[in-house]
This record gives structure tokens, sequence and C-alpha cells, in this order.
């Protein structure tokens, strides 16, 4: 009896020190077994809190790029390309027939319609030149076919605009009846996305292959054919008309009610109306994209009534933005010809540098789309994250044609050993 006793007593003694002594939130176990349980253990919540504090600071570092992408689209790309416009409307001001409304309206209207006709025809083919020739002659290409389309896309929006106002004269009616007659058309035609621009919608020239993209009504390829060419007629001559139509309209009635005799008000109400919309839509975003899908899967015309809302409602902050930067613009700005040049051409290289040139343009047609998560219902905020990702990918790449080339450069083991046996011989 004694001996189990004392046996029993051995083993309670052992349990109670394998099952603990806890000092300060630590689990001391005094058995080798046990430490490298417990090691095992500490070391797997320790990997644990390393990858959770990987994935919160991946977390946080996409949400900074996407919050300096929105500040990016604001207060830089925007700026530079309504800069661009304004210069090169007022330029076309002075010496495009200046003293003549009609005449000079319609050889802007004719000089635009045009280009922008003759630019779509020859995507694929400079696609193809681009991709084969060297980088210094495809930026210089990517570049000269951006600017002539910018000459051809504001000559056109002004040869258009300025008709319209020569004809239809510049009233409240007027506005409200063009303003509500396209933006029927172009429900119907189901166009609604080609209405925005930036802030909402950059162009970023990170692939050459979707750099001298413009996207026709139908959807066609671009060929020298009969079809493709009244594609082209319809997009250029009644889309685009239509969208710069639209433009008009809302620009003149927020002209009309938008404190019109306070100027600086009027820019402050314009801009603050812009960014208004732009938080409360890109705070809702998500929850946007949710009621899309619940919409989609009722009926397919709920979801495109909705998303054309959305874009609708985006499309009024573009506008916002525009005319509020426009007018400072036109306040504080000289109004001479060499201001003019020197705005046209550093805001140009500029958004160059920046690689988001292409944004000038107003080229094609966007067709509503029913697919979820389609950039219609979204604010475009991946401008810094898309540089970072493309700056990370060629570093990465550029890395790893280094270490090519050092593996190329280092002897194979079979030389270093047959190198080697004739160094011992000698």
């Amino acid at each position: 009896e004694t001996r189990s006793n004392s046996t029993e007593k051995k083993k309670l003694d052992s349990n109670s020190k394998l099952t603990n002594n806890v000092l300060d939130g630590h689990i001391w176990i005094e058995n080798e077994h046990s430490h490298k349980l417990l090691d095992t253990i500490s070391s797997h919540q320790t990997e644990q809190n390393h990858r959770n504090s990987i994935e919160e600071s991946s977390e946080n570092s996409s949400k900074t790029l996407l919050y300096l992408g929105i500040a990016a689209n604001f207060l830089l790309i925007a700026p530079l390309v309504i800069t661009h416009w304004n210069s090169t409307w007022t330029i076309c001001d002075y010496h495009l027939f200046g003293d003549q409304c009609l005449l000079s309206s319609w050889s802007s209207a004719a000089i635009g319609f045009f280009l922008m006709t003759i630019l779509s025809f020859p995507q694929h083919s400079l696609m193809k030149f681009s991709g084969s020739c060297c980088w210094l002659v495809r930026h210089i290409l990517m570049r000269t076919y951006t600017y002539a389309g910018s000459i051809a896309c504001i000559s056109q929006w002004r040869g258009v605009w300025v008709v319209l106002d020569c004809y239809l004269g510049i009233t409240m009616l007027n506005f409200a009846v063009s303003l509500s007659c396209t933006l029927f058309l172009l429900l119907i035609l189901r166009s609604v996305r080609s209405l925005p621009s930036p802030p909402v919608y950059i162009c970023l020239e990170i692939s050459h292959s979707a750099h001298y993209n413009a996207p026709t009504f139908m959807g066609n390829t671009p060929t020298l054919s009969l079809k493709y060419l009244l594609d082209t007629l319809m997009t250029v001559f009644v889309i685009q008309v239509l969208v710069i139509t639209f433009w008009r309209g809302l620009w003149g009635l927020m002209d009309i009610y938008l404190f019109p005799e306070d100027q600086l008000m009027s820019i402050i109400c314009s801009i603050g109306m812009s960014v208004g919309i732009s938080v409360v839509l890109l705070t809702l975003q998500v929850l946007v994209k949710h009621i899309s899908k619940q919409l989609n899967k009722i009926h397919w015309l709920l979801n495109l009534a909705f998303q054309d809302l959305i874009t609708l409602l985006y499309t009024i902050a573009c506008i916002a933005f525009w005319r509020g930067f426009w007018m400072i613009l036109n306040l504080y700005t000289p109004y001479r010809p060499a201001s003019l040049y020197v705005a046209h051409t550093v805001s140009f290289v500029i958004l160059a540098l920046c690689l988001t040139a292409n944004s000038i343009l107003v080229r094609g047609t966007l067709r509503d789309d029913l697919k979820l998560g389609e950039i219609g219902i979204l604010f475009d905020m991946s401008y810094v994250s898309t540089l970072q990702q493309a700056w990370s990918t060629r570093r990465n790449s550029g890395e790893k044609q280094k270490l090519d080339c050092e593996n190329e450069l280092l002897p194979s083991p079979n030389h270093s050993t047959e190198q080697n046996s004739k160094n011992l011989v000698i």
C-alpha cells in the first residue's frame, strides 16, 4: 500500500508538472516532448501573426494607392487635360477665322470630323508596327498619334458646340430640350457610358496594343470595308455628336442656374458639386456593385437602368468639374496667344510624362454593358496602383534578365571540373 501510494503521488506530481506552471501569461512545462510541442505551437502562432501582419500591411498599402489614385485624378490628370482643351480651344478662336463665327465653327467641325474618321482606320496597322519597332520609335509614334487625335477631338467638339450656339441660341429652353432629347437617344442606343471623362475615366499608356484602340458603335474590326466605314460614320457623326450636345446642354443649364452673376461663387459651387457627388459614389461603390448584382438577378433591364443612373451621376460630376476648372482658367490666366501656346505644350508634355496623354482623347463609343463589375458603374482609381504594378513587373523582369546574363557568364560545372583537373595535372 505504501508503495502504491508513493507511485500515485509521483504520477500526480508529474501530471502537475506537465499540466503547467503559469508565470506572466506563459505556460512552462517540464517535459522534453511537451517543450517540443510548445515550440511547434509558438512557431505556428508566430508564422500566422506574421502572415496576418503582411496581409494587413498589403491591404493598407492598396488602400493608400487607391486614395493616391483618386487624388491624382482630381488634382493632376483632370486639370492638365482641361488645360490642354481650354488652350487649344482658345487658340482656334484666335486663328481659325476668329471674326466669323459660322465660318470658324464649320471649319473646325470639318477638320475634326475628317481627322476622327481617318484616325479610326489604321488601328491594327499601328498596333503591329508599334509592337515590332524599337522603343524610341514606338513612343514617338504613340505621342504623335495622341497629339493628332487631341487636335481632332477638340476641333470636332468646338465645331459642333459653336454651331449649336449659333443656330439654336443660348437659352434655358434650348439647353433643356437638347439635353432631354440627347439623353433619350443615348438611352435608346445604349451609349450612356460614352458620356463620362476625366477625372472619372483615365486612359493609361502602359500597353501599346491598347493605345490606338477606338471602339465603334457596332464593335466591328477595323478593316477597309463598307461595313466598318458605316460603323465609323455612325460613331463619329451620331454618337459623338449626341455626347457633345448632352455636355453643352448640361453645361449651359449650370451657367444659368449656378450663380450666373458671381463667377467665383459659381466656380466654388461647380467644383463642390463635382467633389460631393464623387465622394458619395466612391463611398457607396461596394453597395452599388451589390445592388447591381441583385437587380440583374431580377431582370437585366433593372440592372441596365441602375447602371445608366450611376453613369449619369458620374457624368454630372465630370461636367461640373470641367466647368469649374474651365472658368478658373478663363478668369485667372492671361488671355494671350503666347500664354495659350505655353499651356497647350506644357500640359501635353506633363500628361505624356505621366503616361496619361491618351486621356485627352474622346474617341469611339462605349456601349452600356450588362457584365457585372464593369467600369460603367465604377470610378477609375487605379492610376497609381497600375503604375506601381507595372514598375514592379518591369523591375522583376529586369532582375531576372540580369540573373540570366550572370548565369550565362558563369562557367558550367563540367567546364570548371575539367579546368581544375588540368590545373592539377600541371
